[in-house]
């Protein structure tokens, strides 16, 4: 569940949906799945959990000067990336770091690849890239962030390429379910 005690990091997520057309007379909303697993297996570290408060998980585009403005003082932001939200995620990220220089920018999911070599010159406002499965290596951000030391593998940063990728979660029972733990019922 969100937790809000103000003492905690507030982290952010978007995982925006596919836009429709304008005259299209149906809108498709998805849950976000992935950052709700993503956040789900990282709350289950006491650690992220004394540290970490989940604010929102963002599915609609929406004006984003009025997105960045609503935001409540974020330490993380986390982008799952998908082709269809890929511009607007780095737009909106951009935004982010300009009003929240402090904000820790993070992107993943399938339209961030490892072998882009230049996306993290390329978006400098981006503190961290996860890629291939984001449970593991985003729960070692925030952990990285907090300073402890942790495997960095499937992790880019500013300074670091990705030395490789971790090997893929054999026991997916270890994810919490994010409708269980109550993270989409807002």
């Amino acid at each position: 569940m969100t937790r809000l005690n103000k003492h905690c990091m507030n982290v952010y997520f978007a995982q925006f949906n596919l836009e429709m057309p304008d005259n299209a007379t149906v809108e498709y909303l998805y849950l976000p799945y992935s950052t709700g697993t993503i956040w789900a297996y990282a709350n289950t570290d006491p650690r992220i959990n004394e540290a970490y408060n989940l604010k929102e998980m963002f599915i609609k585009k929406v004006d984003m000067d009025k997105l960045v403005n609503e935001l409540e003082d974020p330490a993380v932001f986390g982008f799952s990336t998908y082709v269809w939200n890929h511009n607007y995620n780095v737009a909106l990220a951009e935004k982010v770091k300009k009003r929240f220089p402090k904000c820790k920018i993070i992107f993943g999911g399938p339209h961030v690849t490892i072998d882009d070599k230049s996306f993290m010159t390329d978006h400098p406002f981006v503190d961290y890239t996860v890629y291939l499965e984001g449970e593991i290596s985003f729960r070692n951000v925030l952990l990285h962030i907090l300073g402890h030391d942790v495997d960095m593998l499937g992790i880019a940063t500013k300074t670091q390429a990705p030395t490789g990728v971790l090997k893929r979660m054999e026991d997916l029972d270890s994810i919490p379910s994010p409708y269980a733990q109550g993270y989409f019922d807002r």
